[in-house]
């Protein structure tokens, strides 16, 4: 009965330690990853000016537009 309690003693600070680095290391992981997101830039048209979202923009020949139409006049 007296080991078990001294193994108990043990062993709850070396749980607590490990629990409190997984949730540590998973929050620094979490904040790190939204700050590597896609910028939010927004882009001129090569055709007709209007900015557009760089996640819209249609590429052509190192040109962006913001439309179909603006791209393939």
């Amino acid at each position: 009965m007296r080991l078990r309690l001294v193994i108990l003693k043990l062993l709850i600070p070396l749980l607590t330690f490990f629990i409190i680095g997984l949730a540590r290391t998973y929050l620094v992981k979490a904040l790190s990853s939204k700050k590597n997101k896609r910028s939010e830039q927004m882009i001129g048209c090569s055709s007709c000016g209007t900015f557009v979202h760089e996640s819209l923009v249609i590429k052509k020949n190192r040109d962006c537009f913001c439309s179909e139409d603006c791209s393939n006049s």
